[in-house]
């Protein structure tokens, strides 16, 4: 992104945006609960609120993780504004992540879908989480590009998140999701060198401009 972003801001305006749950796009506030907690005391549980339709059940969620969830949709709805903001003032926009909700099992899925008929603060969060991806809905991009790395490479990329199966089974996932159903979608390997990387990168996104 960073690479992408030095690239075109030679001859064009240009906005990055970040839509994932993680330390880009966090507001003050999360960056310093990320900090001095790391991510692992809010995220513990974090896979285990996705929607299972085998079971379609509630899991009981702490009230801390229902605040922390609900200060990560308040940076994204800030991020989403800011995304819409850009597109209308003529800027190039790159997106880090896209949230989703085709498959509720997979990456940037909502987290309360199932909560939305719940009363008091958990109720609240779950509904405003899908007023945010309403609103997500209504913004496509012009193009999705999918980074096709491979698993050893993930791994050591981050090595105390990800072992050796979880990578693999993390890039088939993502490579089989039908981002289509979002927008056009190019897959790019990126196990190249980063030039060849970044070359590819900027030829998709100059192909996007003749549409």
């Amino acid at each position: 992104m960073e690479l992408l972003i030095c690239f075109f801001s030679k001859f064009m305006d240009v906005e990055r945006v970040a839509l994932g749950s993680g330390q880009s796009g966090a507001s003050a506030l999360r960056k310093l609960i990320f900090l001095v907690f790391c991510t692992k005391a809010f995220l513990k549980g974090h896979k285990g609120t996705r929607y299972d339709k085998s079971q379609n059940e509630k899991k009981k969620l702490s009230i801390l993780y229902v605040l922390w969830i609900f200060l990560c949709l308040l940076d994204k709805n800030k991020n989403l504004d800011k995304l819409r903001k850009a597109v209308i003032s003529g800027k190039l926009v790159l997106v880090d992540r896209w949230i989703q909700d085709i498959d509720l099992k997979f990456a940037d899925a909502p987290r309360l879908s199932l909560y939305k008929d719940e009363k008091g603060i958990l109720g609240l969060v779950a509904r405003f989480e899908e007023s945010i991806f309403r609103k997500s809905a209504l913004m496509q991009p012009s193009q999705i590009v999918v980074l096709d790395i491979s698993a050893r490479n993930s791994v050591l990329r981050k090595p105390e998140d990800l072992t050796l199966e979880q990578a693999e089974r993390s890039a088939k996932d993502m490579l089989n999701f039908k981002w289509s159903e979002i927008a056009p979608t190019t897959v790019v390997d990126g196990n190249l060198n980063q030039e060849e990387v970044l070359k590819s990168l900027t030829s998709i996104i100059f192909s996007s401009f003749r549409v």
